[in-house]
């Protein structure tokens, strides 16, 4: 659970109980259609990543790669379920050796 402290009126603090989570994917030179991770495990939920190398719509357009976090099934989930999720994705260019957010 997150709690937001207002510092002064320009300026917040967030702070959380959760540990944050890691997961790292080498994607390789043959994905070169849509390709998922294996699952893996952050706040209790399992999840996995879906990449497309040519993006999300399906244009075949090289100069897009969208990569999605999703939410492996869940056997205690209704139809109200919600999570709430902060995530950031970083791609690492290992030929230009910087990252993208």
């Amino acid at each position: 659970m997150a709690m937001i402290q207002a510092i002064d009126e320009e300026v917040c603090l967030e702070t959380r109980v959760a540990l944050p989570a890691h997961f790292v994917m080498k994607i390789s030179k043959h994905c070169i259609l849509n390709c998922e991770s294996q699952v893996f495990t952050a706040g209790g939920y399992n999840w996995k990543l879906k990449i497309y190398p040519d993006g999300l719509d399906g244009c075949h357009n090289s100069d897009y790669l969208s990569v999605l976090l999703s939410m492996v099934e869940t056997s205690t989930s209704s139809a109200d379920f919600e999570v709430n999720v902060m995530c950031s994705i970083l791609l690492y260019n290992q030929n230009s050796d910087y990252y993208v957010y």
